[in-house]
């Protein structure tokens, strides 16, 4: 085998080393962005529980007319808010789908 041969070897094994780590890099970073989806998912779930759990109470307030005008303001910012973190927990969503479906058609 001539060394020409044997450097052609080479680079083919390299390259295909190469596309192993890569393959396997894109994994952890599959994993890490699904734990950190998750862990979004949760907080954004037990955010909008407490959203609704002020609204409740809101609506018990205003039966004893104890609900004032900042009250309401304060509710509508914490919607904004949740309506943020919704979006953001979409978008992080739609990240993780595109990779996999990037990994996806790589191991095919």
């Amino acid at each position: 085998m001539s060394e020409d041969d044997e450097d052609v070897e080479q680079s083919a094994e390299e390259k295909q080393l190469e596309a192993e780590i890569k393959a396997i890099e894109l994994d952890i970073s599959l994993i890490d962005l699904r734990r950190e989806l998750e862990a979004q998912e949760e907080l954004l779930a037990r955010w909008e529980e407490s959203v609704l759990q002020l609204k409740d109470e809101r609506r018990e307030a205003e039966t004893y007319h104890l609900h004032g005008a900042e009250d309401r303001k304060q509710e509508r910012e914490l919607q904004a808010e949740l309506q943020q973190a919704q979006e953001s927990v979409a978008l992080l969503r739609q990240r993780v789908e595109q990779l996999e479906a990037l990994k996806a058609s790589s191991a095919a």
